[in-house]
């Protein structure tokens, strides 16, 4: 990760979702790792968390709804290497954007969603399907039907039946690939940051946004993976792309 560094620990006053890496908001080469704490015999502490993101779209009109990785019931490779863990989530009326890369008939990792370990990667992955530059991707690009929304109904966090389909059967028509940075951190303890917008068959706009759900610190340095803080963009500055 270049020129993003972990702000400090705490700086909140809600625990649920302030991070827990020990960082100093200097540095850009922090170690993605806590304070030293204490575990007594068979204790099991899981409270330790950061966050990361893929880009997801409001279905039916609400808003972007998430759920808490306290609330979570299931597990998927948002980290890219081949381990499943627990995080925040999706709700289940609204959806992922993702590409089948493999054909399988299923989202399997981050690396079919669109995100990454850089701030601004769900949108630049996007850009990348805007094949005649014009700020939309639509019909008119070369890449756009194998775009895929993911709507994971039942909140296993895997693809069942019925949950990956096409923009079109989704109503989409088209998805701005410019955005603006709006933080907010949700009820549920997962980070809304950037934001953008698709436009339905019916000419309505819905939300699209790169969420950056709530993850173990644990798991994070587990995977050898450093994740940038949020703390010049949000107004709570402890949380990570």
């Amino acid at each position: 990760m270049s020129n993003w560094k972990w702000a400090p620990k705490d700086v909140g006053s809600n625990d649920a979702i302030d991070s827990d890496v020990a960082g100093n908001g200097i540095s850009t080469t922090n170690v993605t790792k806590t304070d030293v704490f204490t575990l007594v015999a068979g204790q099991n502490d899981t409270t330790r968390d950061a966050g990361i993101t893929p880009l997801v779209i409001d279905l039916n009109g609400d808003g972007v709804q998430t759920v808490a990785r306290s609330a979570s019931m299931g597990s998927f490779d948002l980290l890219g290497n081949g381990s499943k863990i627990s995080s925040g989530w999706l709700s289940g009326s609204d959806g992922f954007l993702a590409v089948d890369s493999d054909s399988n008939g299923s989202i399997d990792s981050i690396n079919e969603l669109f995100g990454g370990l850089n701030k601004g990667d769900g949108f630049a992955k996007l850009s990348n399907y805007d094949s005649n530059s014009d700020g939309v991707v639509n019909a008119s690009d070369a890449e756009f039907a194998s775009l895929k929304i993911w709507q994971d109904a039942n909140g296993n966090h895997a693809t069942d039946a019925g949950e990956l389909i096409s923009l079109a059967d989704a109503g989409i028509v088209s998805l701005n690939v410019s955005f603006i940075e709006v933080p907010e951190i949700d009820a549920q303890g997962n980070l809304h940051l950037e934001r953008s917008s698709v436009v339905m068959a019916n000419g309505s706009s819905r939300d699209m946004t790169d969420v950056y759900f709530n993850v173990s610190a644990d798991d994070v340095a587990a995977a050898g993976i450093e994740l940038p803080s949020l703390a010049s963009l949000a107004s709570d500055p402890v949380w990570l792309s």
